[in-house]
């Protein structure tokens, strides 16, 4: 099967079963990338050269200008995402592992959810809407909790990749095996 290049398997065997689904979001890799160089222009204009954003109705000083830029640099760095990850790592007996990355260098963000084994029901393809268009996700029923974890919550897959996916984790996960 021809599966999108943005998900790749990375591990099957005996000991674990691991998908990543990569998001691309070139607009935002370039839009960051110019506003923190114009950012760092600024910064070394204002330690090197003493500028200041004299220009501006504030009238700010030397030390108020660099903190100015800094602030306005690190939002930049808050907002913007650049990369985006998502992970289903299955390994028999222990668990799954929905791990989501997002950001890039020190603005990284991890979102991990460990489901043991124990507490998993099974692991469905469910459909839901969006609009008017039907949409389907990969999920997982545990116990002890009102609502599903969605797997690859962000992913833009077909049908067929899910159900891959879905047998590929109920064969590592003995008990649900069909």
């Amino acid at each position: 099967m021809n599966r999108p290049a943005n998900l790749v398997k990375l591990y099957d065997d005996d000991d674990i079963l691991d998908y990543r689904y990569i998001h691309s979001n070139t607009m935002a890799c370039v839009l960051k990338s110019v506003l923190l160089l114009v950012s760092m222009i600024l910064i070394y204009q204002i330690v090197i050269n003493g500028m200041t954003l004299n220009y501006l109705p504030l009238n700010l000083s030397q030390k108020h200008t660099f903190l100015v830029t800094v602030t306005v640099t690190v939002l930049i760095n808050r907002l913007i995402t650049i990369n985006k990850v998502e992970y289903v790592t299955v390994i028999p007996n222990v668990g799954i592992q929905l791990k989501q990355t997002s950001g890039l260098f020190i603005t990284t963000q991890n979102q991990l959810d460990f489901i043991p084994s124990s507490q998993v029901i099974d692991v469905v393809i469910n459909e839901g809407f969006k609009g008017l268009l039907v949409v389907y996700y990969l999920a997982i029923m545990v116990r002890d909790r009102t609502k599903l974890s969605i797997v690859l919550p962000g992913a833009k897959v077909t049908i067929d990749d899910y159900i891959t996916i879905r047998k590929d984790m109920r064969s590592k996960l003995s008990k649900l095996a069909t």
